[in-house]
């Protein structure tokens, strides 16, 4: 019988785990980190004055202060890494809301690498927590399909935090009730790892990509990230929107790429490899004029390439 939740993370699903806890008169702990607790949402139940830890790292000492009979731990975003004595002792009671298919969508910045991949479906997952990275047995999944307007990554994350709370809110009832939850092994043969990306480090643009490989790259660093990037005139430029159109008729050669050939209504139009470019949204210092061009250096195209990211809690 559940008697308390300890919550690690972050964003609407704190919330929602605080709520259902006072609904149904159990006692509710909230765990999260000093990177995140100028989140909105954390901020929000940290003014509830719930009972909570701001730590960088989980330990056992201090979990067992607060951790008793009838304990569970709910994991959503949280930045930890769990330690096998911090899993044990919850005995198979520690699950984590995944935003994202599992075992094929494993790690950070799932968001961005969909966005990346062109995907319009998608699957939240909630998991046992074992040693491995996102790897213990699946035990409920919510199926996802995004409407057609969703563009921005921060319009991807709202609409699946949306339906992760339908999902949470369907687990903690069953486990709340003894209902019997069938758990599915995952298969590793499908295990796919994403590392984590940031805008300022990955988010540099190759313009002799084709223009829907552009495009895609350029969303998925987008708002409410710090945009994808290149230089103009010697100026960065971040870029948010673009449009790209391709001409099946006509062949360019690969030094044009990367030249504004118009600007109408501050948007600018630019060669693409296989067609054309129309920046809508960005900021830029420089004055720009048709006949510029936006072009990224070798060596920040490398870094983005070789430069792993890692955040701290």
């Amino acid at each position: 019988m559940i008697k308390k939740i300890i919550f690690f993370g972050q964003g609407p699903h704190a919330k929602f785990t605080y709520d259902w806890t006072k609904k149904n008169n159990l006692d509710f702990f909230f765990i999260t980190s000093p990177r995140l607790k100028s989140q909105i949402d954390v901020k929000k139940l940290l003014s509830f004055k719930c009972k909570h830890l701001i730590t960088k790292k989980v330990t056992l000492k201090e979990l067992k202060k607060i951790c008793n009979s009838g304990t569970i731990a709910i994991s959503a975003g949280a930045p930890f890494i769990f330690s096998e004595e911090v899993i044990n002792l919850f005995n198979g009671n520690i699950f984590n809301l995944h935003n994202a298919p599992l075992p094929a969508v494993r790690g950070g910045a799932s968001i961005s690498w969909m966005i990346l991949e062109g995907k319009k479906k998608w699957t939240s997952t909630i998991h046992k927590i074992e040693k491995g990275i996102d790897s213990g047995n699946i035990l409920m999944v919510k199926n996802i399909k995004f409407p057609k307007e969703i563009k921005f990554p921060i319009d991807y994350i709202n609409f699946i935090w949306e339906k992760d709370l339908i999902l949470l809110d369907n687990f903690l009832n069953k486990l709340f009730h003894n209902a019997k939850i069938k758990e599915l092994k995952q298969n590793e043969e499908k295990s796919i790892y994403y590392p984590r990306l940031n805008a300022k480090v990955n988010g540099w643009i190759n313009f002799l990509w084709k223009g829907e490989h552009i495009e895609r790259f350029v969303f998925a660093f987008s708002y409410d990230y710090d945009g994808a990037r290149s230089y103009i005139n010697n100026n960065l430029i971040k870029i948010f929107s673009v449009k790209s159109k391709k001409n099946i008729n006509e062949t360019k050669h690969p030094f044009i790429v990367g030249v504004i050939f118009k600007i109408k209504n501050k948007n600018l139009y630019l060669h693409t490899i296989d067609g054309i470019l129309i920046i809508y949204k960005y900021v830029c210092k420089a004055k720009i004029k048709a006949g510029d061009r936006i072009y990224t250096p070798s060596k920040m195209l490398d870094s983005a390439l070789s430069e792993r990211v890692f955040f701290n809690p």
